[in-house]
């Protein structure tokens, strides 16, 4: 290696040994200290974060909590607050209203922004509050590693693929014979967890087989015990880590254009939720109750319910 200037200014030193690594280096070729953004976020994984912003994180609860808010008027206004997964057919009106996704082959043309304010829409106080623990656990462990930016990338990115998922389920694989609603944040919080496991793999950390382990109990506990939206949580898992492989390889630059989609992808959540509150889709849905005495039945999925004619035939 030339000992030249030009040479050394493409060095840099490690903060703990002195050693003058590669600038594109993750970790120090002598002590192995993280070097790089991703490296050092990265080491904090399975270990208690310290003063971090967490600004993704941050909206991200803040702009669910505030939809959920507006949730809980609506529903005192319908006499009804449901605490745990079920409810009536208000309940499921109310969710409508601020975004809730009905699965069929029209979701992808008729409404499908319908496919990111679902993800920030919840049944139920307990689902709600799950999902918003749940995104914090993991959120403050993987912004540190790929920054606020990425962070907010991937959830809203994992979350549209995650109920696009649940369309083709639901339509393809297992048509069902009535549309079914369903939100929730699990499968952008799915994503997240595969946005951790991604980076570990790409960086051979080796704690990246105790991280699939626990991708794989929660994936069990959703969806077999509470019977969750498993579609969703697969389709998110995936592209996240898809992302967490992306992000863990890219060196310097790109800053600027993960911003520019960060912002972007926080526009169009906004957007999106605008779009579902001005929809009269939830007005025909009232109506619909009203005249026709519609009931909602159960679903096994419980963030999920079906609303039908009583007289009808049941749903397979």
């Amino acid at each position: 290696m030339s000992t030249g200037a030009p040479a050394r200014s493409r060095l840099k030193p490690c903060v703990r040994c002195g050693t003058l690594n590669g600038v594109d280096f993750d970790h120090c070729i002598r002590c192995g200290t993280p070097i790089s953004a991703v490296a050092v976020g990265t080491s904090r994984i399975g270990g208690r974060v310290g003063g971090e912003r967490l600004l993704a994180t941050k909206v991200l609860l803040a702009l669910t909590t505030l939809v959920f808010a507006g949730q809980l008027a609506d529903w005192t206004s319908r006499k009804v607050l449901p605490l745990f997964m079920g409810g009536g057919p208000g309940v499921i009106v109310g969710a409508t209203r601020f975004g809730a996704l009905w699965l069929g082959p029209e979701a992808l043309f008729e409404e499908p922004w319908r496919m990111l304010s679902a993800v920030f829409v919840h049944f139920s106080v307990m689902h709600f509050a799950m999902n918003m623990l749940s995104l914090l656990n993991l959120a403050r462990l993987a912004e540190p590693a790929v920054g606020p930016a990425r962070l907010m990338v991937t959830y809203v990115t994992t979350g549209i693929i995650g109920f696009l998922a649940s369309i083709v389920w639901s339509t393809v694989v297992f048509p069902t014979r009535f549309p079914i609603p369903t939100a929730g944040a699990s499968g952008a919080i799915f994503g997240i967890m595969g946005l951790i496991l991604g980076v570990l793999l790409r960086l051979r950390d080796p704690r990246w087989k105790q991280f699939a382990i626990q991708a794989v109990f929660y994936s069990v506990l959703f969806g077999v015990v509470l019977r969750a939206n498993n579609a969703a949580h697969i389709g998110g898992l995936v592209a996240g880590v898809g992302f967490g492989l992306l992000f863990a390889g890219e060196r310097r630059g790109g800053e600027h254009l993960a911003n520019l989609l960060a912002a972007l992808g926080l526009v169009v959540s906004v957007a999106s939720l605008v779009l579902a509150l001005r929809s009269p889709q939830w007005r025909v849905l009232e109506e619909i109750m009203d005249d026709r005495g519609a009931s909602v039945t159960k679903s096994p999925d419980p963030t999920t319910a079906v609303l039908r004619d009583p007289e009808a035939p049941p749903p397979t």
